[in-house]
């Protein structure tokens, strides 16, 4: 699946992103999976939108899976979106969130 979307591009992975933004919690899950393994740069761009809009099990998720990355430019731009959506993550993720930077 992740290699279909990665050839098909823009238009998938644009629809994952907006999925992130609009959609209910398991959409929403699965978007954050496909997107982690398809575009990991994509998906922390789109987290200062759309991660204070959601409950903290879809925090955790978003917050653990960019652990599995080591693209470097991957890693600094999740970083980036960690430090911008800080203040409205749940208090239950911040410390995930913390074990990034420190990762980075």
């Amino acid at each position: 699946m992740v290699r279909l979307i990665t050839r098909t591009g823009e238009p998938v992975l644009g629809g994952l992103e907006n999925q992130i933004v609009r959609s209910a919690a398991t959409t929403v899950a699965t978007a954050i999976h496909l997107l982690a393994s398809a575009d990991p740069k994509r998906l922390a761009t789109a987290l200062p939108r759309a991660l204070a809009s959601w409950e903290w099990s879809l925090q955790d998720l978003a917050a653990t899976k960019p652990h599995e990355m080591d693209e470097p430019a991957c890693v600094a731009a999740t970083a980036h979106a960690f430090l911008t959506t800080l203040a409205g993550a749940h208090a239950m993720v911040v410390p995930c969130m913390i074990d990034h930077w420190g990762w980075s």
